[in-house]
């Protein structure tokens, strides 16, 4: 009542017939062009993809198992690159490091000359290991991880050089073990 009329589902594709849309049903002006057996062309846009059991039999593959396609990689998994970096805990710094710059503000507010030589001699000394942490690091083939070595070093001091020289010798033990060369 009231002039509406009852909605309408929505085509579904069928095997047979198909008809572009509900609202271009009308052949005539504004409609489409008529198929030669008499049906609409259907409109790929206006369609949904077909429900369950509704595919023409073309579609349908009898007989034939869906395979898998051929892997694209081999199956093999390359075993991961060792690590060329390992950075040393946390309190490690937070003791080195903060003893060396909690030394360097002692010796700074309080103006004594021990404090100052204890604070250069930890400088220098930990400048020294970053060079040979650097050169070392470098000898050994960890090139592009070099100058990480060297940072830390700077920062933690003997830590970082202990952890930098069992790096190398695992790597070395590794190198040497039967199927890895």
């Amino acid at each position: 009542m009231g002039g509406r009329d009852p909605p309408v589902p929505p085509p579904v594709r069928r095997p047979g017939a198909v008809r572009a849309c509900a609202g271009r049903a009308r052949r005539g002006p504004g409609g489409p062009p008529p198929h030669p057996d008499g049906r609409l062309r259907p409109r790929r846009l206006g369609l949904r993809p077909p429900g369950h059991g509704h595919l023409p039999p073309h579609r349908l593959r009898r007989g034939r198992r869906v395979r898998a396609r051929a892997d694209v990689r081999p199956r093999v998994s390359t075993p991961p690159a060792p690590p060329t970096f390992v950075p040393v805990p946390g309190l490690w710094w937070a003791t080195n490091f903060g003893g060396l710059v909690a030394n360097a503000v002692l010796a700074r507010r309080r103006r004594s000359r021990r404090l100052g030589l204890l604070f250069a001699a930890a400088l220098t000394l930990h400048v020294g290991e970053a060079v040979h942490a650097w050169r070392f690091a470098r000898r050994s083939g960890l090139g592009d991880d070099a100058w990480r070595w060297a940072a830390q070093t700077l920062g933690v001091g003997f830590p970082s050089l202990l952890a930098l020289h069992d790096l190398v010798a695992e790597r070395a033990v590794g190198a040497t073990r039967p199927g890895n060369g």
